[in-house]
């Protein structure tokens, strides 16, 4: 189909030319063909490049995964945890993505069940002082110890 439409553009390009040709001719200017074929081969081109671009299917952009992030039936959620939990005991340096994820999850909770927010004196209470510090401190590597506890004790909120 492209070479059919090359073919195509060649030939109008010719009679586009000849016309032309012709018409400065019977006007009594003398063209000269050279300036005057590389003029209309220009426009031509240009015209055929955009007729392909506004005729043609333009790029798919869809993007299909060859695997899925979470196995069928699990929770998505649950799967970033467990990555960002991995990631964090794996990482060479001190990475803060796990201790914000715990905040905001026991930040969530404590709203929820007892209206106060993680930077609350009574949120210390709730949760427990090493807890708590951890939250909001500054960020740092947590040991599976440390973050056993967390999770417990925001699971008991």
């Amino acid at each position: 189909m492209r070479a059919s439409f090359w073919w195509g553009w060649l030939t109008a390009t010719a009679v586009v030319f000849g016309v032309f040709w012709a018409l400065l001719y019977a006007l009594g200017v003398d063209p000269r063909p050279g300036p005057l074929l590389l003029l209309v081969a220009l426009v031509m081109a240009v015209l055929a490049l955009v007729n392909i671009n506004l005729t043609t299917d333009g790029p798919s952009w869809d993007v299909h995964s060859s695997q899925p992030v979470t196995e069928p039936g699990q929770d998505a959620r649950l799967g970033m945890y467990t990555r960002a939990l991995s990631g964090h005991l794996d990482a060479k340096t001190v990475d803060p993505v796990l201790r914000d994820r715990l905040a905001d999850l026991a930040s969530a909770r404590l709203r929820q069940r007892h209206g106060v927010g993680l930077r609350d004196p009574a949120a210390a209470d709730l949760l427990g002082r090493e807890v708590a510090d951890l939250l909001t401190g500054p960020p740092r590597r947590l040991g599976r110890g440390e973050i056993e506890t967390a999770v417990r004790r925001i699971e008991g909120l």
